[in-house]
């Protein structure tokens, strides 16, 4: 919608809104800054779009946001290290675009996570799912597939695991 993206410079204007759900739009080009405005965000959907470049640090300001949606787009680059300044975060949707690196160690200080979705990209190195499940107490849905990571398993007495699926 190219008439959507031309408007994109008064959404910055509507600093009390708490949720933006642009998904489905056909939004090209990188994540629009004038949503660094929306400071009081709680929800924020850019799923299913064309958005490209890299994760924008700025959008580590976004401090209450809780539910986090950037899949399905073109998005390059690593994960952000400052995704960790995102405190609120319970949902964080980054599947199917072409990040790449390995998962930032700032990610285990997420700890109201419940749902961790990293599938379809490039990420790499090794991940310890012992680390997630004990980092994660609220962790109910880890995906991490089609990926060029290696996951390290062991025994845990964790007792989220009764409510843990590998998926």
């Amino acid at each position: 919608m190219k008439v959507l993206v031309k408007t994109m410079f008064g959404i910055s204007n509507l600093t009390q809104l708490i949720a933006l759900d642009l998904s489905h739009n056909q939004l090209t080009g990188p994540i629009p800054f004038g949503i660094s405005n929306l400071t009081q965000l709680t929800a924020l959907d850019l799923s299913h779009n064309q958005l490209t470049g890299p994760i924008p640090y700025w959008l580590m300001n976004l401090k209450k946001v809780t539910f986090l949606s950037l899949r399905f787009n073109q998005l390059t680059g690593r994960i952000p290290v400052e995704i960790s300044d995102l405190t609120q975060l319970q949902d964080l949707q980054l599947s199917s675009n072409q990040l790449e690196g390995s998962v930032p160690s700032s990610i285990f200080e997420l700890r109201n996570l419940e749902a961790l979705h990293l599938s379809f990209n490039n990420l790499s190195g090794t991940v310890d799912l012992n680390m997630f499940l004990l980092s994660f107490k609220r962790l109910e849905a880890l995906v991490l597939s089609s990926n060029k990571m290696s996951l390290l398993t062991r025994t845990t007495s964790s007792t989220n695991m009764q409510k843990f699926k590998i998926i």
